[in-house]
């Protein structure tokens, strides 16, 4: 069909085949622009016969997560393109032309993998740290609770003030953060405790004997507004027999 249509146009042809003699220069323009890969089967009888790009390209989507971008566009990061080449050119002219292309594209698509590297990186270090790990969780549950905390890391000596009036208002969740976000501390393990029994948990590992006169000296203060923890003191005096 394409043969019918171009035997009697010798002009179009030779305009499409443009002069030899300039094709092997990169600066040499003669308007012929390729947009894009050939969409259609080709075949040559005798010599060859190819598919073109749709089977590959579909593999390359079932099997990898592509962010497709336009050749032709300084657009946004991408990791796949289909660059065409002037088949006319000579390979070195096409290669030059390629150079370009992912000397543009290739440092954009680095730094967003280095950023998403470093968001992980980071992710992994807040994780590991458990401190800075509780303040993210009462900075999403209980902002009043993490201005408190905050207060403390400012001033250590509130430490003991603060977590006592938390001892009751806070939720156990909280509480058990905000203890872990002011960590290490003395009176760290008591409050953890504290937590466990207003949440109703009965398991409650008591302190080295050195430690327990400290524990129940500071559930004194706690005991109007939290009774329940009569029963800690009872157990902490029992092991004190």
């Amino acid at each position: 069909m394409a043969g019918a249509v171009l035997r009697n146009r010798h002009d179009v042809l030779a305009r499409l085949a443009g002069d030899p003699g300039k094709l092997d220069d990169p600066e040499h323009r003669d308007g012929v622009v390729a947009t894009g890969l050939i969409g259609t089967p080709v075949a040559v009888p005798g010599i060859a016969s190819l598919n073109q790009y749709r089977p590959l390209r579909r593999r390359l989507n079932e099997a990898f997560d592509l962010v497709v971008g336009d050749p032709a566009v300084d657009g946004a990061p991408s990791n796949y393109f289909e660059f065409p080449y002037d088949w006319r050119r000579a390979n070195q002219v096409s290669a030059l032309a390629l150079k370009g292309f992912v000397d543009r594209e290739l440092p954009k698509w680095r730094s967003t993998q280095l950023e998403e590297l470093l968001d992980k990186e980071v992710l992994k270090n807040v994780r590991d740290n458990r401190p800075v790990h509780a303040l993210l969780l009462l900075a999403e549950e209980d902002a009043e609770v993490l201005d408190l905390v905050l207060d403390a890391q400012e001033d250590p000596e509130r430490t003991t003030d603060i977590l006592r009036a938390l001892a009751s208002v806070a939720s156990p969740h909280a509480l058990t953060q905000a203890v872990t976000a002011l960590e290490p501390h003395p009176l760290a393990a008591l409050y953890k405790a504290v937590a466990r029994v207003r949440a109703g948990d009965d398991r409650i590992a008591l302190p080295p004997s050195d430690q327990r006169l400290m524990w129940i000296h500071e559930v004194t203060f706690l005991l109007p507004s939290l009774p329940q923890l009569a029963r800690l003191i009872r157990g902490l005096a029992t092991e004190l027999d």
